[in-house]
């Protein structure tokens, strides 16, 4: 099974079979959005931005018929950059373990990447640190966050979700910075949304060399997974 975001849609096909009180199908998995940022320099990896930069066709985001075939498609792709014939080809080859959904739910693995390095120096003052004991293998993990405009989270509550997956949140865009998550309603489903702002900043930093990534809140919503709430 090919997914893009499987932290999304994994745990919303785990808990409908858990609603539906059926047994959840075992399945392996491997995730064309955690292949696309090993592979990729972009600055975003919303199915759109991806389809868009190895020029998959994409007519109707958030159609179900229009993503899948995209989502296969980005798979492709990546196959024929890398030279891969298979998907567990292309998996070694991007250094990727693929995912394992089973009825028994202590034997799940994710679809997981390996950071290609830390990135040094300290948490700003009043920034929560990050969870020590966060799984290694959640994609938010390692991470350095800064979150930007109106959220439904406040910032206080973005930061503590993000520093209970092992993520360090930190309050302005630096040299350290990994992930951007733009509030205010910004969806970055196409390059003109990176035009202004502090997405334009982000762009910029990446043209430079930097290595960063820019989401939406609703992005960092489902990256979360079924992590715990820090308020608990």
């Amino acid at each position: 099974v090919v997914v893009h975001n499987a932290a999304f849609d994994m745990y919303a096909l785990r808990d409908a079979c858990w609603a539906s009180e059926v047994q959840y199908p075992p399945m392996t998995y491997a995730d064309t959005l955690v292949m696309s940022r090993r592979e990729l320099a972009l600055i975003s990896y919303r199915l759109p931005i991806v389809a868009e930069a190895l020029g998959v066709s994409l007519p109707q985001h958030h159609r179900a018929e229009d993503d899948a075939a995209a989502c296969a498609g980005i798979m492709l792709a990546l196959a024929q950059r890398r030279g891969a014939a298979t998907v567990n080809e292309l998996a070694e080859g991007l250094h990727i373990r693929l995912g394992c959904l089973n009825p028994d739910s202590e034997g799940n693995l994710t679809c997981y990447a390996r950071p290609l390095g830390s990135h040094g120096g300290g948490p700003r003052p009043d920034a929560p640190d990050a969870n020590p004991n966060a799984d290694p293998e959640h994609p938010l993990y390692g991470q350095v966050m800064v979150f930007t405009g109106a959220l439904a989270l406040t910032r206080t509550e973005a930061w503590d979700w993000a520093a209970s997956v092992g993520s360090q949140p930190e309050e302005n865009v630096t040299k350290r910075t990994t992930i951007l998550v733009i509030g205010n309603g910004f969806q970055g489903d196409s390059m003109e949304d990176f035009q202004t702002g502090k997405a334009k900043k982000a762009l910029a930093l990446l043209e430079k060399g930097q290595q960063i990534e820019v989401m939406t809140e609703e992005q960092f919503m489902e990256s979360l997974g079924d992590a715990t709430s820090p308020s608990m």
